[in-house]
């Protein structure tokens, strides 16, 4: 059975109406070419763009009567118009066109978000990123959200099962209405604590208590940095940075957050450990998330080589080996176990290393990442002398390669520390 375009039934529904009013041919044909072309729909709502029936020239035909034929022909009880989120608690300005009532359900990976249509916003823009705070908590976290909103990063995680408590924290009285509801109909609500009112002073109670804390504020979130590292138990943890970044180059972006979160804790070594672009945000900028690893210990780095001291290869290079931790394998017996033990941060791999290739360990990691507390390092290295050798690791999905001889003019050491003068030499 065909599906039928609700274009088709809209540009119908309004021919009929307009032609009721005995609009002019032209004026018709142009109000006909300018019938909205995308809208979100769920559940029974239809949301229209801010742009949707706005010119000048549907003015004098605005009425309930229009409207009504609208949500008809779309086939829902509540239409709406979105409007701008405006204001530090970031309030909708949807308006309802058509309907009693503007609370509304969504459901989304098996979740449901309920809220006040016009007054807290939803971005299905950021789909995947809910998506995937439901997979990155770990069993036993405890997580601080600093701008929980109505639980759109912090439900995932509680309907996931794994963190043992998530602090919500939040100041917009609409927002919390909506989130102790989600928590109740999600039935989550035994997994969180919510600190209603200015995250700013909220937040004394939490300093030192998160292995997690979420940060997901637009456009600008580096006022809260603080707030987050302080929340971060003594040994450090994940923040999940959300920020506004130029489309086509995130590295500029990423450096200057990481270089403010060092200014707040230089005592601590702060590093990317991974980058996430949610969606486009306006002409040539990116919603992305930065994780950010906190720690106090050295980064760790694991090197499987059978015929080159690189640690010698890497201090002859230029490369600081006194601020990581640093353990070559000779050879790649019990690979996994030996990887499971010392959890490198980077992981540098010879494809033709004895008894088994770094190809075939590099496959061992990405089968066995998650069982038995194996941590997939966040930057697997290929280091044979070929070219070819190379290649191959990263079809394989290592991050990137080096010919052997030249690992230590590698960027990872500039990323590793953040310190693209000392860590690397001329």
């Amino acid at each position: 059975m065909r599906r039928e375009d609700p274009h088709l039934h809209l540009r119908d529904a309004m021919t009929n109406f307009l032609t009721s009013k005995i609009v002019e041919e032209d004026l018709l044909r142009k109000l006909l070419d300018d019938l909205p072309q995308r809208w979100e729909k769920f559940s029974n709502v239809v949301l229209l763009q801010n742009s949707a029936f706005n010119k000048p020239h549907w003015k004098e035909f605005i009425s309930i009567e229009f409207w009504l034929v609208i949500s008809s022909a779309l086939g829902v009880n509540t239409l709406a118009r979105i409007g701008e989120i405006i204001g530090e608690k970031r309030e909708s300005t949807v308006e309802v066109l058509v309907g009693d009532d503007d609370w509304v359900i969504r459901r989304e990976n098996g979740i449901d978000y309920g809220y006040n249509l016009t007054k807290c916003m939803f971005s299905t823009g950021n789909i995947n990123e809910r998506r995937r705070m439901g997979e990155v908590g770990q069993r036993g976290e405890i997580v601080v959200d600093l701008f929980s909103g109505i639980g759109y990063y912090s439900l995932p995680m509680l309907v996931a099962g794994k963190v043992a408590e998530i602090h919500c924290c939040e100041w917009n009285e609409n927002a919390i209405k909506a989130l102790n509801w989600n928590l109740k109909r999600n039935k989550v609500e035994k997994s969180c604590k919510i600190h209603e009112g200015d995250n700013r002073i909220t937040v004394a109670g939490l300093k030192g208590v998160a292995n997690r804390v979420i940060l997901g504020l637009l456009p600008n979130v580096e006022q809260a940095f603080d707030l987050g590292l302080a929340c971060l138990v003594d040994s450090g943890g994940i923040l999940h940075i959300h920020g506004i970044a130029p489309a086509k180059n995130y590295d500029e972006w990423i450096t200057e957050k990481l270089d403010e979160l060092r200014e707040i804790e230089p005592a601590k070594t702060i590093v990317e450990h991974s980058r996430i672009r949610v969606k486009s945000y306006a002409p040539h900028w990116d919603h992305i998330v930065l994780d950010v690893l906190v720690s106090t210990r050295k980064q760790r780095v694991m090197a499987f080589e059978d015929s080159v001291d690189i640690s010698a290869l890497l201090v002859s290079g230029g490369v600081d080996l006194t601020k990581f931790e640093f353990h070559q394998c000779w050879n790649t017996m019990n690979a996994i176990d030996k990887i499971r033990e010392f959890s490198p941060d980077i992981l540098l791999l010879d494809h033709f290393i004895p008894p088994i290739k770094g190809l075939e360990v590099l496959n061992l990691v990405n089968q066995n990442v998650g069982e038995a507390e194996l941590n997939r390092p966040r930057k697997i290295l290929g280091i044979s002398s070929s070219d070819s050798a190379n290649q191959n690791m990263l079809n394989a999905g290592a991050d990137s390669a080096s010919i052997k001889f030249k690992l230590a003019e590698h960027e990872v050491w500039r990323e590793l520390l953040g310190e693209a003068e000392d860590a690397v030499g001329e």
